[in-house]
């Protein structure tokens, strides 16, 4: 270390507040040993060096204050010159600093966004500093820095957080008029696998992706080409990652689960028909139960009514219970399907003959006794395009289609049954938008939806600000080359990034999109 001490000025080492000049009366080389001390405090009228040379193992220099509130160590230079340099072998390993790059913490907070000319762009650095304690100004320029969901944070302005949203989307199947009626799912690597109709040849086929962005490596095979199959698909994936896919035998009019016999279906397939009675099957959805046995909502068109089969085994073979739930007027279309804590079969659909949403919610397993049926929306024409899931608490969320308005809506049931407490929101109204909904819940518990804008022909995300979708919400285009985004099914990535498969109209291509926070 070297000190330099002009008349007049003080190297204050113990005292802050006191005149204690430090002062050395000549210069000599001084080995550092354990114990040893070096005494300031004698005046000194000229300038004065010391040199702190060799070192003794294990030894270090240290400057111990023993008046109560001033600092150890004061370095006091001339203006622009550093007060403390550290070369490349040493570290500090607490540092209190009032200031980075010259400017307070308040220039870098939430509420401090006002300071003019302050940006740390992330991925940069603060001026004069390489690391601290090891790590890059990128790892603290996030912290406190909030883009909405659906956005990327890039930088940090006067005006406050600086962000973008990156969307990518990938044609996955171009052979032919294919990729409606999809169904996506994310395998345990966190790659789609999707089920979807093959207009042209009539078939239901299933992509497995071969990375999170179905770039490359997909595997596409087509499932059932027996008639005119594959409408109307919900997947699922069973304990060893293969697919279960529901779907709407449209030549015989049938319900039909495809179980496959490896994760891409290319062998092993069971194929059955679960209920042939009159023309049923249209709107499915479908989930496992505990046992790994599917459990089935869908639309009898026959008899106008919602139906669930609750299968006896994993592929649909045997012991099959197929119930009406709903038979009050033309009721069951749009249906989506969740099982309660206890097993019970949860369903969102839509009553044609009254034009409402409504719920029903099961007193037992196969829906036979017990069933609550609310109707949740009467607000003109709604109910179309319905999705369901449960919250936290098991009380229902549903985003759904109104079209007497051409918005998308989503409810918010107060308790388990929907009969009371229930919140109606319009999350977009801006033209005719709203069909082909699905959604989620984020981890925050608000809910994410994708939809189809029918006055843009665009494919669009919803991110809520809140549990009911009243305020702060997010809506982004998400595909807008072409007429795109029927059919579509939304999941969120282990990072909460939306993942969307859905069918582009303009080419007849089977799409997924990854809309990047």
């Amino acid at each position: 270390m070297r000190t330099r001490n002009r008349y007049g000025n003080t190297l204050r080492a113990a005292l802050v507040g006191a005149v204690v000049a430090a002062v050395v009366l000549f210069t000599f080389p001084v080995i550092a040993a354990v114990g040893g001390n070096m005494i300031l405090g004698k005046p000194n009228t000229a300038d004065a060096t010391t040199f702190l040379t060799g070192a003794a193992p294990n030894s270090n220099l240290r400057i111990i204050n023993s008046q109560a509130g001033a600092p150890a160590l004061d370095l006091r230079v001339v203006a622009g010159s550093p007060p403390l340099r550290v070369n490349s072998a040493g570290w500090v390993r607490w540092l209190n600093a009032d200031r980075l790059d010259g400017k307070n913490a308040a220039a870098f907070s939430l509420v401090g966004h006002n300071h003019a000319g302050v940006y740390l762009p992330v991925g940069g650095k603060a001026a004069d500093s390489d690391l601290l304690d090891g790590q890059d100004s990128s790892a603290f320029a996030r912290r406190g820095l909030v883009c909405p969901p659906g956005e990327a944070l890039v930088g940090y302005g006067r005006q406050g957080p600086t962000c973008s949203s990156r969307t990518g989307s990938a044609a996955v199947d171009t052979a032919g008029n294919v990729g409606q009626h999809t169904s996506l799912v994310l395998d345990a690597n966190g790659f789609p696998v999707i089920s979807y109709y093959h207009y042209t040849n009539g078939d239901l086929k299933v992509v497995r992706c071969g990375n999170a962005t179905c770039s490359a490596g997909n595997t596409l095979t087509t499932v059932d080409a027996a008639g005119d199959v594959g409408w109307d698909t919900s997947l699922v994936l069973d304990a060893n990652g293969n697919p279960v896919i529901s779907y709407f035998h449209f030549t015989n009019g049938d319900l039909k689960v495809a179980r496959c016999g490896n994760p891409t279906c290319t062998s092993g397939n069971t194929l059955i028909t679960v209920d042939s009675a009159g023309n049923v099957g249209q709107h499915t959805s479908l989930v496992l139960d505990a046992n790994g046995y599917p459990v089935i909502s869908y639309y009898d068109i026959s008899g106008g009514d919602l139906k669930v089969a609750r299968c006896g085994n994993a592929t649909c073979t045997s012991g099959n219970t197929l119930t009406t739930v709903d038979s009050a007027g033309n009721v069951g279309q749009h249906t989506s399907l969740v099982l309660d804590a206890n097993g019970n079969p949860v369903i969102s659909y839509y009553d044609l003959t009254n034009g409402d949403l409504k719920v029903a919610r099961c007193g037992n397993p196969t829906c036979t006794s017990g069933n609550t049926l609310t109707t949740v929306d009467a607000a003109g024409d709604v109910g179309q395009y319905t999705s369901l899931v449960l919250d936290a608490n098991g009380y229902p969320v549903i985003s759904y289609y109104d079209l007497t308005n051409g918005d998308l809506k989503l409810a918010r049931c107060g308790n388990p049954t929907c009969t009371a407490g229930n919140t109606l929101t319009t999350v977009d109204s801006t033209g005719n938008v709203g069909q082909y909904t699905s959604l989620v819940l984020g981890a925050n518990g608000y809910p994410v939806i994708s939809y189809y804008d029918s006055t843009n022909t665009d494919l669009k995300v919803a991110h809520c600000g809140d549990a009911t979708c009243s305020a702060g919400n997010t809506l982004t285009t998400v595909d807008s080359t072409g007429d795109v985004g029927y059919f579509t099914s939304l999941v969120l990535d282990a990072n909460g990034n939306p993942i969307i498969s859905y069918y582009d109209i303009t080419n007849g291509d089977l799409k997924v999109a990854a809309l990047i926070r």
